[in-house]
């Protein structure tokens, strides 16, 4: 992790080369070391934060200005870019890709290959599921 600090938020920096990632390369910012798992490809470039008690695991990628926040979790290929937020309990998970101005909140789970774009709200209790092909 970066010494760089910003508002109670620590800059990354990337300890090994996966990906397009290269050892060195500078991310987002976090709170703690603990939200972003070292294993697996999962990353936080651009300007994007997590925080709380918010934390990104597997290959997730979370980017651009986006905010992961409250006790959200992402995991296995998910991606959360551009000005999207995801906070609360919520879970995204699978391919999903949430990105432009969306909001993922409460306790939604989305999993699957599935984009939610523009200005989408997905609030408490729904979940969005769509089936991998067999």
């Amino acid at each position: 992790m970066a010494e760089t600090r910003n508002f109670g938020h620590f800059r990354i920096r990337a300890l090994r080369s996966f990906g397009a990632v290269r050892a060195g390369d500078v991310g987002g910012w976090v709170e703690r070391e603990d939200q972003l798992s070292h294993d697996g490809l999962c990353w936080v470039g651009g300007n994007a934060r997590v925080r709380g008690n918010a934390n990104v695991r597997g290959n997730a990628l979370v980017c651009g200005s986006a905010v992961v926040r409250g006790n959200a979790h992402l995991s296995g290929f998910a991606n959360v870019c551009g000005s999207a937020v995801v906070d609360g309990s919520a879970l995204v998970c699978g391919n999903a890709h949430i990105r432009g101005n969306a909001h993922i909140r409460g306790n939604a789970r989305i999993d699957g290959s599935v984009v939610i774009d523009g200005n989408t709200v997905v609030d408490d209790g729904y979940i969005v599921i769509v089936a991998r092909g067999i």
